[in-house]
């Protein structure tokens, strides 16, 4: 209904949203009311037209809030640019992971008949998602007809919407790989597109589902090869599921682009046709009051924004229960108003819980070391491959499990700073103050996993955000003697929130490290002449703070 998948979370706070929704309920208040005593005076044949001439004026409201949201969709920090974003830096790691995937299985004997090369062609067209059978309809019937289109959805600038990137066919994968190789043979489309690519077909499943399909998969495997497998399949799995529901995301907010771009239409073709109401209209046609009632629930989308306000409050506050976090039905501007005051209390809750623990800030002083993750070798032969266009680039998935030990047992941890120190890179160019500078940029990714004071995890999906990092490199000749002193510039994490105070329209939600980072050196633009062949330790350096556990026995804590 909102184009967002279930844990999707916005890192801007709470005001932001409530700003948005503003005067939204008094305007709404006021449809009610003529359109209520239009409808009365339509049955009382009293005079209909004073009516029509003030909704008329509240029409103009509705306008705007489709102008906002044509504005907001495709904006540089947009929904439609964030997912399109996540989708390009995804895609080539996916379809590499796919490949790597191939060539090991195709050395095995699996304990299935069925063909081991299918079934890692469907994971790799897997989404989680439970949609209606109307809503697939819908979405199907948009997705097809703008595919096959010459005409594009244009966005506020008139540019056009990434045609590659919208899904023409559907299909449900269930639970076996039985289901899922059958699924994957509906596919419709011709040898143009292939089957990891953004727009091809993808194959709905639970997120129970797709553990059963990887757990027979895995149990396809000899025992004594499979444990060398599983984690490649893991991390195949979760890059497929972040590439795809990426593009699921790309292609619902598309479609309400198209909704938001119909209703302004039709806001202002009925404002310039109603504006001589009293001269050409017969107030008692049906189509009038057709339009009085359309123009009272397109105003109701304001629950849009008290969804976005209640996911923001999810974010900052760690809240499981939380209202108005999923659709529901149209409300009157009452219980719209009662909503917004009880989603008001419950973010001034999470922001007084929020800043009144005790949090453990590290590194204790701004000169000392934060907590270090030091790069695989693995990791370290990746970044040091330079591809067609002049990058470097390593993705680096952390969890608790993986990241060797530097957090201890701390939950919700939130980050102030990242740094990354490279060692053995050749730079070629002396820059203005004598020195070698290396420029890196910092990728979070997006879909991060956060643990509360019971250790519980909160899986939440929200934009992609970069920092780019620059450093002489000269002055650190290893981990040791990293320090601020040698540091160019780093564009910190600023409108975070940190701790103490109230937040304000521009705070976001402080970011936590457990996530998927990408490392970019891009070595034609920022750092001409570099390599990377020598680089023999990369250590990613984060600074914030946490709580700890109920159960901790972290020192830190």
């Amino acid at each position: 209904m909102f184009g967002h998948r279930a844990n999707w979370a916005p890192r801007l706070a709470f005001q932001y949203y409530k700003e948005s929704v503003s005067d939204q309920p008094s305007f709404l208040k006021q449809e009610e009311y003529y359109t209520t005593g239009f409808e009365k005076a339509v049955k009382n044949e009293e005079e209909q037209i004073r009516y029509i001439e003030k909704s008329r004026n509240a029409m103009t409201s509705n306008k705007q809030a489709a102008d906002s949201e044509i504005q907001m969709l495709p904006d540089t920090n947009g929904p439609l640019r964030t997912t399109a974003y996540k989708i390009v830096a995804f895609t080539p790691l996916l379809k590499k992971k796919r490949q790597d995937i191939k060539n090991k299985i195709s050395q095995i004997e699996l304990s299935t008949k069925l063909d081991p090369e299918l079934i890692i062609e469907g994971i790799g067209m897997l989404i989680t998602v439970d949609p209606s059978r109307s809503a697939i309809k819908d979405f199907l019937d948009f997705g097809y007809k703008l595919y096959k289109s010459t005409t594009m959805v244009k966005d506020a600038d008139g540019n056009d919407v990434k045609k590659e990137y919208i899904i023409e066919q559907l299909a449900d994968a269930g639970d076996s790989m039985e289901s899922l190789v059958e699924a994957l043979q509906t596919n419709k489309q011709d040898n143009t597109i292939q089957l990891d690519d953004p727009g091809a077909m993808k194959l709905i499943a639970s997120n129970d589902g797709i553990k059963k399909i990887l757990k027979n998969f895995k149990d396809a495997i000899p025992e004594n090869q499979k444990r060398e497998l599983e984690a490649d399949l893991d991390d195949y799995l979760k890059t497929v599921l972040t590439r795809n529901n990426a593009v699921l995301e790309y292609n619902s907010n598309v479609l309400l682009l198209k909704e938001a771009l119909q209703s302004r239409q039709y806001a202002q073709e009925q404002i310039e046709n109603l504006g001589q109401v009293a001269l050409k209209i017969n107030p008692s046609l049906p189509a009038v009051v057709f339009w009085l009632r359309k123009m009272r629930d397109s105003l109701r989308l304001v629950m849009k924004y008290l969804n976005y306000e209640s996911r923001a409050i999810r974010f900052w506050g760690l809240r499981k229960e939380v209202p108005f976090a999923a659709p529901g039905p149209l409300m009157n501007y009452i219980a719209l108003q009662n909503n917004q005051m009880h989603l008001q209390s419950m973010f001034d809750d999470s922001v007084a819980l929020y800043s009144g623990n005790i949090r453990v800030v590290w590194p204790r002083n701004s000169a000392d070391a934060g907590l270090r993750y030091k790069l695989t070798q693995e990791q370290l032969k990746i970044l040091k491959t330079l591809d067609n266009e002049g990058r470097y680039t390593v993705f680096i998935p952390l969890n608790f499990h993986n990241s060797q030990g530097i957090f201890g047992d701390s939950i919700d941890v939130r980050l102030q700073e990242v740094r990354v120190w490279v060692f053995g890179a050749e730079i070629a160019k002396i820059d203005e103050t004598g020195h070698r500078k290396l420029t890196i940029q910092v990728t979070h990714l997006g879909n991060e996993t956060i643990y509360d004071e019971e250790k519980a995890p909160f899986d939440l999906e929200h934009d992609s955000t970069e920092v780019q990092f620059a450093y002489h490199v000269d002055l650190v000749s290893s981990i040791r003697e990293a320090n601020s002193k040698a540091i160019f510039s780093a564009r910190g994490l600023e409108h975070d929130f940190v701790l103490g105070g109230q937040p304000v329209k521009s705070s976001r939600a402080p970011l936590d490290p457990f996530i998927t980072w990408r490392l970019q050196i891009r070595e034609k633009d920022a750092n001409p002449g570099t390599k990377m062949q020598g680089v023999h330790e990369v250590c990613l350096e984060f600074r914030g703070s946490n709580r700890s556990s109920k159960y901790s026995n972290n020192p830190r804590a």
